[in-house]
């Protein structure tokens, strides 16, 4: 098994830190993946921090009775980023476009690194939000020591179970994604401080003035995978900053009507895994398509061909692709890094030209992939039914 995720593909080596805003619940908490100097000696960067990330992620996936093979396949784990590097800006006076990241449920800020690496490898500024809602594997809040020589307590936050069927679903996930877009309006209120020069971090971590005046906060784009992508969305019907949205196999459940009514006129791009949508799911992301409200930015869905839900995600990388691993249900039966790459081109071609990136071009462009996704989904729909969603949406404004 690989112990380190492949490099991501732009021009710039990625540096990353974390950023605690405050003590006490009412913290932000989020990793940002920026362009960096290379440090030898902060590279690469370890997959997770803390056992109880581990322990959320066996709870999460059920696999209580196999925890110690868990433990053992998630330890030891990389990441090709220096921790704590300095920022790296070639041309200094480009500033770089800002992009939030919204985890999946049973997740936290370092299970998507490869996709935060990605973009941050190609120019942009990433903050990978670990929301406290209860939805991530496990997360933290920090009490103050009393004695000023000890650490800082982790006070931790673990993750809610609520299984499918339960009668109070769709109001808890409704609040959660509700708190999660709140969670990532809060952090871009932090990042225009972090260009201000005047942002807390209560770890001792990177200089953060090194950040003063190089975010181009008018360049600010939300992604997010599964529950993320839902977030994602949640995020343009509440505030008008963010300029675009990705949803990478997005879960739109939680959402309520009224937000269908409120994501602004911003381009939106659904990356679905082809064996892991269904036609409710898909029907909400046609409410969003360009003519539902006469919307003039671009709307699309793409399918990756052959890929399932965790493709987006860093777990499957790590199993590597052999014999064994080619009969896992769970992989699909092809490369998870092949289809993860394609992802990353699809993303980055996308991302790429709605931030004003040198990756970003049409997506009917992408000729050395177009075998590995279609445009649209491959779900089937009964158009004259989304036709008639798209009238009832139009009705209720």
């Amino acid at each position: 098994m690989p112990s380190v995720l492949p490099k991501p593909s732009g021009p710039f080596h990625v540096g990353c830190t974390d950023i605690v805003t405050c003590y006490g619940k009412n913290r932000s908490l989020f990793r940002l993946f920026y362009p960096a100097q290379h440090n030898s000696q902060n590279y690469p960067t370890p997959w997770v921090s803390d056992e109880e990330y581990i322990t959320g992620l066996i709870k999460f996936a059920k696999l209580s009775n196999f925890s110690w093979i868990a433990r053992y396949f998630f330890s030891g784990r990389f990441m090709p980023a220096t921790y704590n590097a300095n920022l790296d800006v070639k041309d200094a006076s480009n500033k770089l476009p800002v992009v939030l990241f919204s985890h999946g449920l049973g997740s936290n800020r370092t299970t998507y690194s490869s996709v935060c690496l990605e973009m941050a490898s190609h120019g942009s500024v990433v903050a990978s939000v670990e929301h406290a809602d209860e939805s991530a594997s496990a997360t933290y809040y920090l009490e103050k020591p009393n004695d000023g020589n000890e650490k800082p307590i982790k006070k931790w936050i673990n993750f809610l179970v609520v299984n499918s069927g339960d009668p109070n679903e769709h109001a808890i996930r409704n609040k959660q994604v509700h708190q999660r877009a709140n969670d990532c309006s809060k952090v871009l209120d932090h990042l225009i401080e972090l260009n201000q020069g005047t942002l807390n971090n209560v770890f001792a971590g990177v200089d953060l003035l090194q950040f003063k005046d190089k975010l181009d906060l008018d360049r600010c784009s939300v992604v997010g995978h599964s529950f993320g992508g839902g977030t994602a969305i949640t995020v343009l019907s509440k505030d008008k900053r963010f300029k675009g949205a990705l949803g990478l196999d997005s879960w739109l459940y939680p959402l309520d009507k009224d937000v269908y009514k409120k994501v602004s006129a911003v381009p939106i791009l659904f990356i679905n895994a082809e064996t892991f949508q269904w036609p409710a799911n898909v029907a909400s992301m046609r409410k969003l398509d360009a003519d539902a409200l006469g919307v003039e930015a671009e709307r699309k869905i793409v399918t990756i061909k052959k890929a399932v839900h965790m493709t987006h995600s860093d777990i499957l990388m790590f199993f590597g692709w052999n014999w064994f691993t080619k009969h896992l249900p769970m992989l699909g039966g092809c490369d998870p890094v092949e289809l993860i790459q394609a992802s990353h081109q699809i993303m980055m071609a996308f991302m790429g030209k709605h931030l004003g990136l040198p990756c970003g071009q049409d997506l009917e462009q992408l000729s050395k992939i177009k075998d590995a996704f279609i445009v649209g989904s491959n779900v089937e729909l009964d158009e004259e039914r989304v036709k008639q969603s798209k009238e009832a949406l139009r009705a209720s404004l």
